[in-house]
């Protein structure tokens, strides 16, 4: 199986994304991806949009495609992701004030996900929603995103061909499940990311890295 491991910094995050990419290049390595950096990312969009293009261009030539934010370290790389063959895209679900919340920020799609990224990048009344293409992808797994807490209200196909997977491999600071082994941590509400990050790739480097 061809595998591709995704990311790009854009603006502020193109500093995270240095913090970041030994770790990313550790795991492609190790466990047989192809790292894929755009080497440019347009600006007529929020940048996060964008990983929707870069997703739908690598399941071209990929059977799987993972993205991973610049403002994620993986802490421990040491197992590679396990995602049964029936299933199209996994994720984690994080369990917040506001409710459920499935996080692309580390996200792997595969090719029947092709159309349904399709959709979101046409979903354009979300281009300025505060989740972006995150807020696209939601609803077209079934969310009601105007209920509080946000809750499923439709069991769509998507949703039954989605693999939620455990906490660890996103870990996110409001996330109300912790995980019992962290694998990537996001550093998204933090107010001093580099800083944090910095602390985590020191942890990465010192760890599995070097195993």
């Amino acid at each position: 199986m061809s595998k591709a491991l995704i990311s790009f910094g854009v603006k502020t995050h193109a500093q995270l994304l240095e913090i970041a990419l030994p770790s990313f290049k550790a795991f492609a390595d190790r466990h047989g991806y192809d790292l894929l950096i755009p080497e440019s990312v347009p600006d007529a969009r929020p940048p996060a949009w964008y990983k929707i293009k870069a997703l739908l261009a690598a399941l071209e030539t990929y059977d799987e495609a993972i993205w991973i934010g610049a403002d994620l370290v993986i802490v421990d790389g040491s197992e590679d992701i396990e995602v049964p063959a029936d299933y199209w895209q996994a994720m984690v679900n994080h369990h917040t004030a506001d409710g459920e919340v499935p996080n692309t920020d580390f996200w792997l799609c595969r090719k029947p996900m092709i159309p349904y990224l399709s959709q979101v990048w046409e979903s354009k009344q979300f281009i300025h929603n505060g989740w972006w293409e995150q807020a696209a992808l939601l609803e077209l797994m079934g969310y009601n995103q105007q209920l509080r807490p946000n809750r499923v209200t439709t069991n769509t196909e998507l949703l039954q061909h989605t693999y939620f997977l455990e906490n660890g491999w996103n870990v996110h600071k409001w996330d109300m499940v912790k995980s019992v082994h962290p694998r990537i941590q996001h550093a998204t509400m933090y107010q001093d990311r580099a800083a944090v990050m910095c602390e985590w790739a020191k942890q990465a480097e010192s760890g599995w890295m070097n195993d």
